[in-house]
């Protein structure tokens, strides 16, 4: 089978087989890509396996765009598969932490480094962020607890976060926050599904912040820091 109808895969060799019953394709790149091609709701997508947590992606060619040449997912095109954090996740961490998810509190003089927790099996990197909306300077920031997910090239919030801190129906578009830092602004999109319950920290805030991720993997830790 020709590679011509993607234009983004060429050089490969696709194979179709059966799995569980439905027509499935596979594709052996001849240099990079290591990726599996699939169907997907009729739509040919790419499944990549993320280290060191084990988590899966699939994206989609159809929603992505070349800002600089570069392949970027569209906001509404970033499917992030994590099946083992849920909302009750967000409470379990937050209370055992003592930094329940939702509270309210003060933007630190020194906004980092902040701490956060590798939760679970899946070791997720948890941490919690103080997040005001940049219109309401006024009102008190609210501990996020967000996973930090570098192969996302944005940040997420999810309908129930949104709904404390700006209101409802804020759930479609772009809306700028300050995290951590209260002189710092960055853009978020609503959460979507399959991790619409999620918050999610994108490689846009951390490239903003000029941020480092140091891991503690002996004490289940790891901290955000400025360089």
């Amino acid at each position: 089978m020709s590679c011509r109808a993607v234009s983004v895969l060429s050089k490969c060799r696709i194979s179709q087989q059966q799995i569980r019953g439905k027509a499935h394709f596979t594709f052996q790149p001849s240099q990079t890509l290591p990726a599996a091609l699939q169907l997907v709701n009729g739509k040919m997508t790419a499944r990549t396996t993320s280290s060191p947590f084990n988590n899966h992606q699939i994206r989609s060619y159809a929603t992505t765009y070349y800002p600089d040449g570069v392949e970027v997912p569209r906001p509404q095109g970033l499917d992030i598969l994590i099946s083992d954090i849920k909302e009750n996740d967000l409470k379990k961490v937050g209370a055992d932490a003592g930094i329940p998810n939702l509270s309210t509190g003060t933007f630190p003089k020194s906004p980092f480094p902040a701490t956060g927790i590798i939760y679970g099996d899946g070791s997720r990197p948890m941490i919690p962020l103080l997040v005001r909306h940049h219109k309401n300077k006024s009102s008190e920031a609210h501990y996020v607890w967000f996973l930090v997910r570098t192969a996302s090239p944005h940040t997420y919030l999810s309908a129930k976060s949104m709904e404390v801190l700006i209101g409802k129906g804020f759930t479609e578009g772009r809306h700028s926050f300050a995290i951590q830092d209260e002189s710092m602004q960055i853009g978020c999109y609503p959460s979507r599904e399959p991790f619409s319950e999620l918050n999610v920290l994108g490689v846009d805030y951390i490239t903003a912040m000029k941020l480092s991720i140091i891991f503690d993997w002996k004490n289940k830790t790891f901290q955000l820091i400025q360089i």
